[in-house]
């Protein structure tokens, strides 16, 4: 099988795990740059294309090309759903395109029943297959546990933390909320977050890998992240925090939506009920699958490639939602409910990725050894590669 991956080797090996070193595969890696898409798949000639991002123009346009060409495009979720990442990702998202709206990969693997459940009432549940999360395969779940050693709450959140003013002043707000109240309680923190977070909070960022954190730490307390299925892994008693009134997409036993759920949560993470710690166990099997995650894409990928049809696991069959995301978000179109709506999303990216390319070539040609051969493009020498610069 020859797969060409949008993405870089060292992004590869760390989203799709052991999916790619296999016998009958060939991998050819590209991280976008200026290439013309058409001219790459007619090198490479894939019988898949691979990537974990869509919003990208240059992914975008390789994805769409690639569809005209009766080629598969498999679309791998690299973590949790989050709300905002969804629809209030105003930071970087939002200025190159949006996120599954519309989804142009043929293919999509989620990793858990949960999520594809969410995604299938979007519309995608025909394209949905579940395989769990790659680079979770191989996670170290020990736990170190010190007798009479006083209780430490590991305090985290997402690489990026905040998607749009009002996400962050919430952010900061219910971190503020909760280093006040564990000092007032006398309880230790370890602060997994930002560097601008940790200097707006005044607080010590910690230094330790995450593995060594879950597995010396008492209860998690996070931001919608994936890192909360990590600590739940682990057996730590897990609690989601989220200020703002949006529904969270990742399930969790325990909660934080405003300063008053602090406290009797804290006790409670650091004192579980056999019950909640049994719901944390339920929630957990249904926001991942716990099995060989980089086999299961291994073997999907087979399976697309050979037009069998099948999946690992279906999801949910639905060719529509209940809503109409037309109504919710008109300006960037729908998930999958019109084939108009990724004809735009095709035309748009092809539009920015044209834009990219201009801005590359006025960049080039500025440049002093440029600029020196066009002076000399009267030269007989020097023609022909000015003709080969003309035709950038």
């Amino acid at each position: 099988m020859k797969i060409l991956v949008l993405n870089s080797p060292e992004d590869a090996r760390r989203i799709y795990g052991s999916a790619l070193f296999h016998d009958d595969v060939t991998s050819t890696y590209v991280d976008g740059g200026n290439i013309n898409p058409k001219m790459l798949l007619d090198k490479e000639t894939p019988d898949l294309v691979l990537l974990s991002l869509e919003w990208l123009p240059f992914q975008r346009v390789v994805s769409a090309e690639a569809r005209r060409r009766n080629v598969p495009v498999l679309y791998v979720m690299d973590g949790i759903l989050e709300w905002s990442y969804v629809w209030n990702n105003h930071s970087f998202v939002f200025p190159a395109g949006t996120v599954l709206q519309p989804l142009i990969a043929s293919h999509i693997s989620v990793i858990g029943r949960h999520p594809a459940r969410i995604l299938a009432a979007m519309g995608l549940g025909e394209k949905i297959s579940i395989i769990g999360l790659p680079r979770l395969d191989n996670f170290d779940r020990a736990r170190v546990v010190t007798s009479g050693a006083p209780p430490r709450l590991l305090i985290c959140c997402a690489r990026t933390p905040s998607h749009n003013n009002e996400h962050r002043i919430s952010v900061i707000q219910a971190l503020s909320d909760i280093k006040a109240i564990a000092e007032e309680l006398g309880i230790g923190c370890a602060w997994r977050i930002t560097d601008e977070l940790a200097q707006i909070l005044d607080v010590k960022k910690a230094a330790e890998p995450l593995n060594e954190l879950l597995s010396t730490s008492s209860a998690l307390i996070t931001l919608p992240s994936t890192v909360a299925l990590e600590g739940m892994l682990c057996g730590l008693p897990t609690a989601i925090m989220e200020y703002r009134p949006v529904p969270l997409y990742l399930e969790t036993a325990w909660q934080i939506r405003s300063r008053e759920h602090i406290r009797p949560t804290i006790n409670e993470l650091l004192y579980p009920p056999a019950e909640k710690l049994a719901y944390q166990d339920y929630c957990l099997n249904e926001e991942l699958n716990i099995a060989d995650a980089g086999d299961n894409l291994h073997r999907l990928i087979a399976e697309i490639t050979a037009h069998t049809g099948k999946v690992v696991e279906s999801a949910p069959k639905a060719p529509y939602g209940a809503l109409d995301f037309k109504l919710v978000h008109s300006q960037i179109s729908t998930f999958s409910s019109s084939s108009l709506a990724s004809l735009q999303y095709e035309i748009d990216a092809y539009a920015s990725y044209d834009k990219l390319l201009r801005t590359w070539k006025a960049d080039l040609f500025a440049t002093w050894p440029i600029k020196l051969l066009r002076m000399l493009r009267g030269v007989p020498l020097f023609k022909r590669i000015n003709r080969l610069l003309e035709s950038i």
